[in-house]
């Protein structure tokens, strides 16, 4: 029987190359590189701890003692998360919120006929917040109103936590005039005319059905974005351009189908620019005299 010995195994003792060797440095080299390193390291402990301290002295950082410490309760009234925190949240739920946005997102007012009381809030909108009103040419120093005016109006969206306000960005609510305050065929000095249906006869399609309110359009109101391209001014009967306010019929079903088309368009590669609506709206009585049909389709 032949043995075999460690030496026939391993015939060769590989010596590993020194560090030095690997590096291609000196000793003398490397050693100054070490010391280099160091003064480094103490550079950046030092720098960190002045600027702790000077966070410190100038109350910008929190006390230590109560992080290490255990939390109570993230909900309790000591932990609770700030005002300014649940309103951000409270505005990215109504950013994203279908209902409100339609199916185009791009819907920007919320109108509500005469007798319309629910307005289309998120549900994880968070409890402590609450929805306020304000008129939209109010200034920071007016008070928010915790319900909504009866009386006709464009009122901005406003939400509300431990009395810090924000504006819900590029949101209206419109509440209408109930079409009961019309007096032969007018609201104030506006002629508006009379539906064909308004007697109380059975309109032969649902979309004969008389309104049941309208918007009050003011010189003050009349810019308001309804949709991101259509404005309220863009549903303004022509003619009696000296008499305010003035009254429209939007049907927000209507808004949001111009601006699916109109994202349609963009994303043929069509670029939709300076869109505005023409005869949005006419008056029944406007209709009765006839108009200006030098403009109209033949």
């Amino acid at each position: 029987m032949a043995y075999v010995s460690d030496d026939d195994l391993f015939p060769l003792w590989v010596e590993p190359r020194s560090f030095w060797e690997k590096t291609g440095l000196t000793p003398e080299q490397q050693r100054r590189l070490n010391i280099a390193m160091v003064v480094f390291v103490l550079l950046l402990v030092s720098g960190w701890i002045y600027s702790v301290s000077l966070a410190l002295s100038r109350g910008l950082l929190p006390d230590i003692a109560r992080q290490l410490g255990a939390p109570a309760s993230p909900l309790s009234e000591e932990n609770a998360p700030p005002a300014a925190f649940l309103l951000d949240a409270a505005l990215r739920e109504f950013n994203a919120y279908d209902e409100l946005r339609g199916e185009s997102g791009a819907i920007k007012a919320v109108i509500l006929q005469p007798g319309d009381t629910a307005l289309p809030l998120p549900d994880s909108l968070p409890s402590d917040v609450q929805v306020a009103f304000a008129p939209i040419d109010a200034d920071s120093t007016t008070p928010p109103l915790p319900t909504l005016p009866a009386r006709p109006g464009v009122w901005s969206l406003l939400v509300e936590s431990d009395g810090t306000v924000k504006p819900v960005p590029n949101t209206v609510v419109i509440t209408e005039i109930p079409m009961s305050a019309k007096r032969n065929g007018k609201i104030g000095r506006f002629n508006i005319g009379n539906w064909p249906y308004e007697n109380g006869r059975k309109p032969r399609s649902p979309i004969y059905t008389t309104p049941r309110g309208m918007i009050e359009v003011t010189p003050e109101n009349k810019e308001t974005y309804l949709t991101e391209h259509i404005q309220l001014k863009d549903f303004i009967t022509k003619g009696q351009e000296s008499i305010w306010p003035k009254y429209v019929v939007v049907q927000p079903k209507v808004l949001d189908k111009i601006e699916l088309v109109l994202k349609e368009l963009e994303e043929m590669g069509h670029p939709v620019e300076n869109i505005f609506a023409v005869s949005g709206f006419r008056t029944p009585w406007y209709n009765a005299r006839g108009g200006n049909t030098s403009g109209r389709g033949q």
